[in-house]
């Protein structure tokens, strides 16, 4: 199992922003049992993302854009655990330096339970990224399974699998 690593924390900040976010808004009592929430924005991208990419060739920078829809579902169970569940999704094209088009498709889903005395709050992360080239070898598949423990003291998160290069090749 691969410790935690921090380029992985500035590459998914935005995961991480809304556990943030969720977090707070779990601390806000409320009478709803449950509560989803949606959003959809784009996020610009670059492969390599932090470091050579071991799927593409040397040189060979591919950009697009991906339009992510996340769903948030926050419940609190009758011993007052609080249940987050944050599934994301994007599909789309992007291109390379060198004139190549890619079609790619990106989900995620990641799920907390948070006690009511705040911690020990418990992670589990599944992160899938695939890209295809039209008519070329050019493939790019990574991804990684995570389980983790988040303490009022810090953090430890343990990969049950990876597959690829999550920490260059994933760009989402």
């Amino acid at each position: 199992m691969k410790k935690f690593k921090l380029t992985f924390v500035r590459k998914h900040l935005i995961s991480l922003f809304t556990l943030v976010f969720i977090a707070g808004l779990i601390a806000i009592p409320s009478t709803a049992s449950a509560e989803t929430f949606r959003e959809h924005f784009s996020i610009p991208f670059t492969i390599p993302y932090d470091g050579a990419c071991a799927q593409l060739p040397d040189g060979l920078v591919v950009s697009g854009t991906a339009d992510l829809y996340v769903v948030t579902v926050v419940r609190v169970d009758r011993n007052g655990v609080s249940h987050v569940n944050i599934n994301s999704r994007s599909t789309g094209t992007a291109a390379d330096n060198q004139g190549g088009a890619y079609r790619f498709n990106y989900s995620s889903h990641m799920s907390q339970e948070f006690p009511p005395g705040e911690y020990p709050v418990q992670v589990k992360w599944t992160d899938h990224f695939n890209m295809v080239g039209a008519g070329r070898t050019i493939q790019v598949h990574t991804g990684f399974v995570l389980r983790g423990t988040i303490t009022a003291a810090g953090f430890e998160m343990n990969f049950i699998n990876t597959h690829g290069d999550p920490f260059s090749c994933d760009p989402i």
